[in-house]
């Protein structure tokens, strides 16, 4: 009796806490939610904030299967969700649709506005500043540490001085 108290005790420190082992003893943190925008909202809300927040798009299409995988296991781990919620005005787009937007002024189709900002693949991530520039982008599959490392780049000072790749290997 007293071996089950102590399991039920430590499960529920543990889950608790918010962080889990995963089988090969690394740490490994509960989901959580990313607040997803509107291109509109985004635009809008980049405008307005006196943050340096940039616009991260997420290019993705119905039949991507690695698009759908990046929503289901990167974008609810505990650490995206908090760097893309406090640093990012997260958005997704439609490689194939035909619905409308604005972006900066100008009517499109999601489509139309993909060709624009040259998207070939996806998924691909798109960071852009407030007033429209795409400053950079990453095409395919970024894992929850590729993700993670990206997003702190994309707000670090070697932003703009060194290339991602380096970013990653020596930071």
């Amino acid at each position: 009796m007293k071996s089950v108290k102590l399991i039920t005790m430590l499960f529920v420190l543990i889950y608790g806490s918010g962080l889990w082992v995963t089988a090969n003893g690394q740490e490994k943190t509960k989901s959580a939610e990313t607040k997803w925008y509107t291109l509109e909202e985004a635009q809008k809300l980049a405008a307005e904030s006196d943050q340096d927040k940039l616009i991260m798009l997420f290019v993705e299409a119905e039949w991507c299967g690695i698009c759908k995988e990046m929503h289901k296991r990167v974008f609810p781990e505990a650490d995206v969700a908090a760097l893309m919620n406090s640093g990012f005005l997260p958005v997704t787009l439609d490689l194939d649709s035909r619905e409308p937007v604005t972006y900066f002024d100008t009517e499109l189709t999601e489509r139309e506005l993909a060709r624009k900002l040259n998207v070939q693949a996806t998924p691909t991530t798109i960071f852009i500043d407030r007033s429209g520039e795409a400053l950079a982008n990453h095409r395919g599959w970024l894992d929850t540490d590729d993700l993670t490392a990206l997003l702190t780049f994309m707000h670090s000072e070697k932003f703009g001085e060194i290339d991602f790749d380096e970013f990653r290997d020596k930071f």
